[in-house]
This record gives C-alpha cells, sequence and structure tokens, in this order.
C-alpha cells in the first residue's frame, strides 16, 4: 500500500461486517468502528464525542472477521486512510474517507477469547484466530493485508 495517514484506533462494530469477494475469489469486508472520546468539563458535567471510522479490510482477515466478529465488539484497527470516490446511482460523484486496514484485533478489555491456530501456509509463523468472547461473541485477527490480498490495487 502506498503511504499515507495512518490510524490507530478502538472502537466497537456498528453493524455485522459484510465480506464480499473479487471477481478473481479474493475476500474483502467492509465494517464500521465507533470510537467513543468521554471526557468531563470543569464542572464535571460528562461529555461524549462519537467518530465513525467506515473500514476496508482484505484476505484472511476479511473471512476471519466476517465469520467471528458482530455489531458491538469493541476491535482495534490499525490502517491507512484513504480518499474514495464513486459515482451514485443518480449519477452524482460521492467521496468518502476510508480506512483501509492492515491490522484488526479485539480488544480484552471487557472480553475474554480462547486463541486457535489458522492454517495460513506461512511456513509455520504463528497467526492466531480468538474464537469466543465472554459476551458471547467471537473475533479473528490474521496476519497484515498485502497487496496480493487487496483486489482494488
Amino acid at each position: 500500500m502506498s503511504n499515507g495517514v495512518i490510524i490507530q484506533a478502538f472502537g466497537n462494530l456498528t453493524k455485522d461486517p459484510e465480506l464480499r469477494f473479487s471477481s478473481a475469489g479474493k475476500p474483502w469486508a467492509t465494517f464500521s468502528v465507533a470510537v467513543n472520546e468521554v471526557n468531563r468539563t470543569a464542572s464535571g458535567e460528562k461529555t461524549e464525542q462519537v467518530t465513525y471510522l467506515d473500514c476496508k479490510v482484505f484476505g484472511d482477515q476479511a473471512e476471519n472477521l466476517a465469520s467471528s466478529a458482530g455489531k458491538g465488539h469493541r476491535v482495534f484497527v490499525e490502517g491507512k486512510l484513504r480518499d474514495e470516490k464513486w459515482t451514485d446511482s443518480s449519477g452524482n460523484e460521492r467521496r468518502t474517507k476510508t480506512l483501509y486496514v492492515d491490522e484488526l484485533a479485539v480488544s480484552l478489555r471487557w472480553a475474554t477469547v480462547e486463541i486457535t491456530k489458522t492454517g495460513n501456509g506461512n511456513g509455520g509463523a504463528r497467526e492466531y484466530a480468538p474464537t469466543k468472547a465472554s459476551n458471547g461473541g467471537d473475533f479473528a485477527p490474521a496476519a497484515p493485508a498485502t497487496e496480493d490480498d487487496n483486489p482494488f490495487m
């Protein structure tokens, strides 16, 4: 991936990830993460600001995420912020910022997981897929995506 603004954030999935496949059969998933920032004013009043990050992840991480994490699960994402342009069904040009995820992990702040090794064909390097969270959810981070995993490059 080329240079871009690198973002790291913890947040909650706003809905279940949507898994898709490129015409070449490569997996990719879209999802959104809500990042909450809670502060207190000088008078002690609690204030909250929410930032939503639209995200894309590719390869094994996309399949692992889609099969094991869902709305409300707390995740860590790291990736490069990209500007995307497209034409909508009405012919209007649209733009959005999307985080192209390199690293994806579960937060253990309010959950526990069981870790199982996935078959990744990388010569014995360790890759883990947590399978059960104490809150009933599942999650499965994997190795960073490569340019070969990204059907848009």
